[in-house]
């Protein structure tokens, strides 16, 4: 299974536009300060660009577990339109259900790193 197959669309959802531009804030915010904190020469001066992303990677987290439960809601919606329990129709929910939970992770643990990174 591909990398593509394991993350949203970015069009499928408002959601799914909020966590990847989480995911470009984050990446875009800890790369300025992973080279600004090389280049830096007073080390006493931190300002807001110096905080942790941690909180927002959490958010995303969560936003991701609130996608995967809305895609449930809807795959168990068209089980229950459909009137039987088809393997196909449940696996398909589950499948894409489960990719806004990894997309959010993804965002946590990106943060993660790059604070991991921009510690002293």
């Amino acid at each position: 299974m591909t990398l593509i197959r394991l993350l949203p669309i970015v069009t499928e959802s408002w959601l799914s536009i909020l966590l990847y531009f989480f995911l470009l804030y984050i990446v875009v915010i800890s790369a300025f300060q992973f080279y600004s904190i090389k280049i830096r020469t007073n080390k006493n001066s931190q300002g807001y660009w110096y905080r942790s992303l941690v909180p927002l990677g959490c958010s995303a987290a969560v936003f991701g577990l609130i996608g995967s439960v809305r895609k449930y809601v809807i795959a168990f919606d068209a089980i229950e339109q459909a009137g039987d329990i088809s393997p196909s129709i449940v696996a398909a929910g589950f499948g894409s259900g489960g990719s806004y939970f990894i997309l959010g992770l993804l965002n946590l643990a990106i943060a993660f790193f790059f604070k991991y990174l921009n510690q002293k």
